[in-house]
């Protein structure tokens, strides 16, 4: 196995399910309902629901990044709104997590390995090997699928 290949093992099963960590970032959300991802321990913390399209929005923003468009922050924003509070809305978060875990993983596939150690480029200057912000993808998905865990539990 290449190191391509490791690089997409961890990143799916950061968010697909068997971790060595514990919970991916769909099994920390499976079975809720948009009321209970939309619910925050405190008025000054991003519910569970937020920290998806977070979650969303960074593997985009990666992959914008391995095809050479550079932001300050993603597209959709650091913590996007989660709109109108419903079923449908909820639903289409969760797509658009999938769908974002396809397009990083097909930027990597395309990415040449040769580059893997070059520095990747950010809005404020040279950053990261993309080794190391590809990699990082699964560390913040952990990250913030035990913050999930553990409101599901405070709730």
């Amino acid at each position: 196995m290449d190191v391509k290949q490791r690089l997409e093992k961890v990143i799916r099963r950061s968010v697909e399910g068997r971790a060595w960590h514990g919970p991916s970032v769909k099994e920390s959300i499976a079975g809720m309902s948009a009321e209970e991802a939309a619910w925050s321990p405190a008025p000054n913390l991003h519910s569970a629901w937020k920290l998806i399209l977070h979650l969303t929005a960074w593997m985009e923003e990666v992959a914008e990044r391995m095809h050479g468009r550079h932001h300050m922050e993603p597209l959709r924003g650091d913590f996007p709104d989660t709109g109108e509070i419903n079923g449908e809305n909820w639903e289409k978060a969760q797509q658009d997590l999938e769908g974002a875990l396809n397009a990083l993983l097909a930027a990597l596939e395309q990415f040449p390995d040769e580059r893997l150690m070059e520095r990747s480029v950010t809005g404020k200057g040279p950053g990261l090997p993309y080794f190391d912000v590809v990699a990082g993808v699964a560390q913040h998905n952990a990250y913030h699928a035990g913050q999930i865990v553990m409101m599901r539990r405070m709730r």
